[in-house]
């Protein structure tokens, strides 16, 4: 996956978000989060990040408040685990592509595909700023913890809600701090003085990247046709 062509990753992914908002029956689902969990092992056997436990007891609870929500307020059951399916494929599908894909190989995969430079770096700025404010918050909270602000740990719903919006204010001037020095950096650079750009590594599509894509393809074809059309034997 480090290796393969960041507009492959980029032009799969598209694809299977597609589908995932076009399928409407339960069975496609589970098949499609199958597929992804199948992915998401092979990207444990590569090392890369994974959800933790807590993630996962969150993703659960998560899903239990919105099957119960459906069941009982909703269109059933079977709407409710079709919403839950929906939202796990998407938080499956995208850490795919954005932990085995550096922000310079995304930037020069999107400016590959005929996106503008300055659109493709306003883009992986975005995707590198996340670990950063992700530190910048955990660094908030254990600043106030030492000044004795421990509610992060309350069982309580609104009294945890009450203490990360206190954290709010801090981020919001950080990013603010960091988006002017940004700017600051890029005008003495004259970035955007001209329409067309060079780079160091110009991504090339390779055999293995096609068919990939054209595997994507096929299994989302299999998908739309299961979806569609009703076997009966």
């Amino acid at each position: 996956m480090y290796k393969m062509d960041p507009r492959a990753k980029l032009l799969s992914v598209m694809l299977i978000t597609i589908v995932v908002f076009i399928v409407d029956k339960l069975s496609v689902f589970v098949l499609l989060v199958l597929f992804l969990i199948f992915i998401r092992f092979i990207m444990l056997r590569a090392r890369v990040s994974s959800f933790k436990t807590k993630y996962l007891l969150n993703l659960s609870l998560l899903a239990a408040f919105i099957i119960l929500i459906q069941t009982f307020f909703g269109n059933g059951l079977i709407f409710g685990l079709m919403i839950v399916c929906r939202v796990f494929s998407l938080m499956l599908i995208f850490p795919v592509f954005t932990q085995t894909t550096p922000p310079y190989e995304l930037a020069a995969g999107l400016n590959a595909l005929g996106f503008p430079y300055r659109i493709a770096f306003i883009i992986t700025t975005a995707f590198n700023q996340v670990p950063h404010f992700a530190g910048e918050a955990r660094l908030i909270m254990d600043a106030q913890k030492l000044r004795g602000l421990n509610v992060y740990d309350s069982p309580f719903f609104f009294g945890r809600f009450k203490a990360y919006a206190g954290i709010c204010l801090p981020l919001v001037l950080s990013a603010m701090r960091k988006a002017q020095v940004s700017s600051i950096a890029m005008d003495s650079r004259a970035f955007g003085v001209h329409n067309t750009r060079t780079w160091l590594d110009k991504p090339k599509m390779k055999p293995r990247d096609y068919l990939f894509i054209l595997g994507c393809c096929i299994f989302a074809a299999l998908l739309l046709v299961s979806n569609y059309v009703d076997f009966n034997f």
